[in-house]
């Protein structure tokens, strides 16, 4: 649910659903109105549209720091960043919810210090490339040469197979590309199981713990965490349920003629399978 509100007399509601990259594409209300959420690459909703009417709804801008480019006007409750379902401020009076803290788009500050030392230029600021970088945690962010050691760790444990484990990682990242819970479970899921089936156990379990490696002290260790715990519940999944994959498998060899495509066959069938955990409660989140 995207917000509700009730009284003894009424109740208005307004649920998200997720577009095919995992981010903000639909809206519904109470009333049935459905509208369509367009966002440009940096993942700000710039306008809307009602499903069934002509014309577009809303149109709306903001600068890099997410300060309103008219802002006398009514402002949507998802705009820059709106994608991600970071609130512009309709909610919170002007500030915008950022994972672990507050943030004013006025000042390009956060009202808190970032709980993990390191993360920024001081511990208040928003990247200072805010085109190009942007911190919808609120925490601290993985510096380029940590990024550089746990991808020389990864080649490391992939060894003679990173061609096929990187086609697999970019399939699973243009699959599922959100980073919400459900996306980062989702794709954790397609990447960990794909990898299992191909590769082994063994080997995926390798790959994963070189992805995520000391991880836990960036991003206050929430993320890094959750997802260590989801790869384990994936490959354990996968060993109770390897029997049903290769039939998925079967039938992605009988839908292409091609290998690519029958990879991303396979792949969408595990998609379909996380998401269905997810609904369930299957995985970790935060």
């Amino acid at each position: 649910m995207c917000e509700s509100s009730s009284s003894s007399w009424a109740t208005t509601w307004q649920r998200c659903l997720a577009g095919l990259t995992g981010d903000l594409g639909l809206r519904i209300d109470d009333t049935g109105t459905v509208s369509i959420e367009f966002a440009n690459p940096h993942g700000d909703i710039v306008a809307t549209a009602a499903v069934g009417l002509s014309g577009v709804d809303s149109y709306t801008e903001s600068d890099e720091y997410g300060q309103a480019s008219n802002p006398t006007r009514a402002q949507p409750r998802y705009g820059w960043l709106g994608a991600k379902q970071r609130d512009t401020g309709s909610v919170l009076a002007g500030l915008t919810l950022m994972g672990a803290r507050l943030y004013n788009p006025v000042t390009g500050r956060f009202l808190s210090i970032d709980p993990v030392a390191g993360g920024n230029d001081n511990r208040y600021t928003y990247p200072t490339d805010p085109i190009y970088s942007r911190d919808t945690s609120g925490r601290q962010k993985e510096d380029w040469w940590h990024r550089v050691q746990r991808h020389l760790r990864e080649a490391r444990a992939c060894g003679s197979y990173c061609g096929i484990a990187g086609l697999i990682s970019r399939e699973a990242l243009r699959l599922v590309a959100s980073e919400s819970n459900r996306g980062n479970a989702v794709r954790h899921f397609t990447w960990q199981v794909t990898l299992s089936f191909f590769l082994g156990v063994g080997m995926a379990r390798r790959i994963g713990n070189a992805h995520d490696w000391d991880l836990l002290r960036f991003d206050g260790g929430a993320d890094s965490a959750r997802d260590l715990a989801n790869n384990k519940i994936s490959r354990r999944w996968y060993r109770r349920n390897v029997i049903y994959l290769i039939s998925a498998w079967s039938l992605a060899r009988k839908a292409s003629s091609s290998s690519l495509g029958r990879l991303r066959y396979f792949m969408a069938t595990v998609k379909f399978i996380g998401n269905g955990l997810y609904d369930e409660g299957g995985f970790k989140r935060i």
